[in-house]
């Protein structure tokens, strides 16, 4: 266990592509409680969707592409 988590650590995107996933998989989550009622949003689904991809999900994969990108330049 230890060593898979040096070699997690070691590299910088990880962390980011992870985190991407989970944001991504907490937003669907949300979404599929709001479809089925139990919960219900205050703001409209654009705008939460909007939210969700661009400023959750997109940036942290982007950040992750980014660490991988430019240490090869």
């Amino acid at each position: 266990m230890k060593t898979w988590y040096n070699k997690f650590i070691s590299q910088p995107h990880q962390s980011f592509f992870s985190s991407g996933v989970l944001f991504l998989l907490l937003f669907i989550f949300a979404l599929f409680l709001n479809y089925s009622n139990i919960v219900n949003l205050k703001v409209p689904l654009s705008t939460f969707h909007i939210y969700a991809l661009i400023y959750v999900v997109f940036i942290q994969f982007f950040l992750g592409f980014l660490f991988v990108v430019f240490p090869r330049f």
